[in-house]
């Protein structure tokens, strides 16, 4: 999704959590100063190249929900399973670790197992790296740490060198990037809108994150991206965006 077309929503976000303003802004600055300082990050026509050509095709985004597991081994044992780019959001990188799947690509704000996306990294995965105001630290630390292919989004709208695509959690924006580069389909393991263990504050907080999440991939799906769950897997209460 293009910036000004994502702004408006971006906007309705901020206003929701409370976001300041100077703190955005120094996190879309600094993500710029990361991008043109540091050679492991790619730029231009570089990064969107290696991007379309790791999720054009069929794609597997990958959340965190205590399920994934269980999906990712009955996915596998699909026949018509094939080899999907894998689209892996922050946290679920453990859980695709422990079945030895290595992801094509990683949307991250730096908040799960930085060791292990830095290993896949490595690895060739390609790690998209995004700054907002509360992270601004972490991912700048992390950024200088990684030595594979990366590329920055910004939160608070694109700077030189980086990118937004829209989106507001990683697995949103992991979606969008899909939708953005027209990935033939979208399938989703590891979604789960509706299960938030956390109590008080935080598992406030993180079912209002989710409600935006599901809002932002409905989104996708009435404006026609081929977003799927699995079969068998579209109707149980976690809330399905997609198509059954």
């Amino acid at each position: 999704m293009k910036w000004q077309l994502w702004k408006p929503s971006y906007l309705r976000i901020a206003r929701s959590f409370g976001f300041s303003e100077e703190s955005e802004e120094t996190a879309r600055l600094r993500g710029s100063s990361a991008a043109s300082s540091l050679p492991c990050i790619l730029r231009g026509s570089d990064a969107l190249n290696a991007i379309s050509d790791a999720v054009r095709g069929r794609c597997l985004v990958t959340g965190n929900a205590p399920s994934l597991e269980a999906e990712l081994s009955s996915i596998m044992e699909m026949p018509s399973f094939g080899r999907p780019a894998i689209v892996a959001s922050d946290s679920s990188c453990e859980t695709l670790r422990t079945l030895s799947l290595l992801p094509d690509v990683i949307v991250t704000d730096a908040d799960g197992n930085l060791k292990v996306e830095r290993e896949m990294n490595e690895a060739g995965s390609l790690l998209v790296l995004h700054f907002h105001g509360d992270n601004i630290e972490r991912a700048s630390a992390f950024a200088g740490e990684l030595q594979g292919r990366v590329v920055v989004t910004t939160q608070a709208g694109p700077a030189p060198g980086t990118f937004n695509f829209g989106g507001f959690t990683d697995g949103d924006r992991a979606v969008l990037l899909c939708e953005e580069f027209g990935s033939t389909e979208i399938m989703l393991a590891g979604f789960d809108f509706n299960s938030v263990a956390e109590r008080g504050r935080e598992g406030e907080l993180k079912r209002r994150k989710l409600e935006f999440a599901r809002e932002i991939i409905g989104g996708a799906v009435k404006r026609g991206a081929p977003v799927v769950y699995p079969k068998g897997m579209g109707e149980r209460e976690a809330g399905n965006p997609g198509r059954p």
